[in-house]
């Protein structure tokens, strides 16, 4: 309906941010990953390039693969939340031909710098485009925060539904804002010194950054609205705009001990300080988890009551299918996050313990994102991208439940070679190359997941055009 009837004319669903971060994905995201996994579990001679394409495939996988998908959704979600549409549509072309342009021109040139010889005419010509790079990003994004500040400016009134997760809402914007600031001056940083990478702990922190400020904070944002009418579980009311403003600050303090340590301003107390935040972050995340209902088994009372109300509506088996297996994606990746949650907080035991913990943030780092980020896409994308296309439906119930154990499996055998203890592993007979066979194919197996993922989105695209 248009506006003039009393109803918000909304934009239709860029279905370009879906391409895009699918398309990063594959080409650089998870190739990279297949690559680097490949040449490590396997011991062969580290190129050149090698620790280039570590932060290649990281900055890939957070701006391109989750990040595109995050600002195409949350442009089609967050106007729709706060009654408020976006007024030109070439505001989101805009954003995604900024942000692609950008993500391209790094991949590209940031795969030939290492290569260059340092200080020479071609090194200074190739720097020149991943600055460019990092300022188109930049810039990118400096639209789409204004693109989504002026939707929200314009509502007639935000709902409680909005007002409940805003500050999830505020943390997300002041993420990415964060992230772009850092990345152009790190590029800066790295060109300055003639250098081929960007400074490795200060990269650190500009993952954490957009894992803690944008990653986590959004999914809770739409878990909070949306599970409710998923899972058909009680929504989280009173407590969320609390829950959202306490996990605020204890990530600013997070970030601002990070920066103070980098700094040289760290002391004993300081590390101490850093140790405690960041064991209460996690904490909040198992609560935050747990309060979402999600995980909690049926009562004997609900699974065998007899009287259910009105009866379901006819759904077709590929529906049924589809929903089956995207339930159980969200639920999964929550289950990764609760994991990788309680081994950060086990982790820091060590330190006032004394005890050596062996989990490497490595293992941690990618349960949170290909364990629950990438895991929650798939499941939450198979629900929600197809309804925002206009789709009843996606195209294959089959393929949601391949990309389900497709990108388990890639989970398992990225992280279980970094948890489990030596000891173990010598007891399971040939259990060393086991797990070198694990870590080298997770790559691969999660760019089976990726692909499967694009062409079911794909498929139910064209069949409603």
């Amino acid at each position: 309906m248009k506006a003039e009837q009393g109803i918000p004319d909304h934009r239709n669903f860029n279905f370009g941010f879906v391409r895009a971060s699918i398309l990063f994905a594959l080409t650089a995201g998870f190739a990279i990953a297949a690559h680097l996994s490949f040449t490590i579990g396997y011991d062969y001679e580290l190129s050149d390039g090698f620790y280039a394409f570590i932060q290649i495939h990281g900055h890939t996988q957070l701006l391109g693969w989750i990040g595109l998908l995050i600002m195409g959704i949350s442009l089609h979600f967050i106007p729709r939340l706060s009654h408020s549409p976006i007024r030109h549509s070439s505001s989101l072309r805009r954003i995604l031909i900024l942000i692609s342009t950008g993500l391209s021109l790094r991949i590209l040139a940031g795969s030939f710098l290492p290569y260059l010889e340092i200080a020479g005419f071609y090194y200074y010509l190739t720097s020149f485009f991943v600055a460019l790079s990092a300022f188109l990003e930049l810039a990118g994004i400096f639209f789409y925060l204004f693109t989504m500040i002026s939707v929200i400016k314009n509502s007639p009134g935000l709902s409680d539904a909005f007002n409940d997760v805003k500050p999830f809402i505020l943390m997300v914007f002041s993420g990415f804002l964060l992230y772009g600031l850092m990345n152009l001056a790190l590029v800066t940083h790295m060109i300055i010194i003639t250098d081929a990478v960007l400074d490795q702990n200060w990269n650190e922190i500009l993952t954490s950054v957009f894992l803690n400020m944008i990653i986590l904070p959004i999914s809770f944002v739409f878990s909070i609205r949306l599970f409710p009418l998923f899972f058909t579980v009680k929504p989280i009311k009173k407590s969320a705009k609390f829950l959202g403003y306490s996990y605020g600050i204890l990530i600013l303090a997070n970030i601002i001990l990070k920066f103070a340590r980098m700094s040289g301003l760290g002391n004993d107390f300081t590390k101490l300080f850093s140790m405690l935040d960041g064991a209460a972050v996690s904490a909040l995340i198992i609560y935050l988890t747990l309060s979402l209902r999600i995980l909690k088994l049926p009562s004997f009372n609900r699974l065998f009551k007899k009287d259910q109300g009105e009866p379901a509506a006819i759904k077709s088996e590929n529906w049924i299918l589809a929903q089956k297996w995207s339930d159980l994606s969200i639920r999964t990746a929550y289950i990764w996050l609760l994991i990788s949650a309680l081994l950060d907080i086990y982790s820091r035991l060590q330190f006032f313990s004394g005890y050596a913990v062996d989990i490497g943030i490595d293992a941690v780092r990618h349960l949170q994102l290909l364990g629950f980020a990438t895991t929650l896409v798939f499941g939450v994308g198979a629900k929600m991208i197809s309804g925002f296309i206009g789709s009843k439906g996606i195209y294959s119930g089959k393929l949601v439940a391949f990309v389900y154990w497709f990108i388990l499996t890639a989970v398992v055998f990225r992280t279980l070679p970094l948890l489990l203890p030596y000891e173990f592993v010598e007891i399971i007979p040939h259990g060393e190359s086991i797990m070198i066979h694990m870590f080298s194919l997770s790559g691969i197996i999660g760019m089976f997941a990726i692909a499967l993922f694009g062409w079911n989105l794909h498929k139910t695209y064209k069949s409603i055009r």
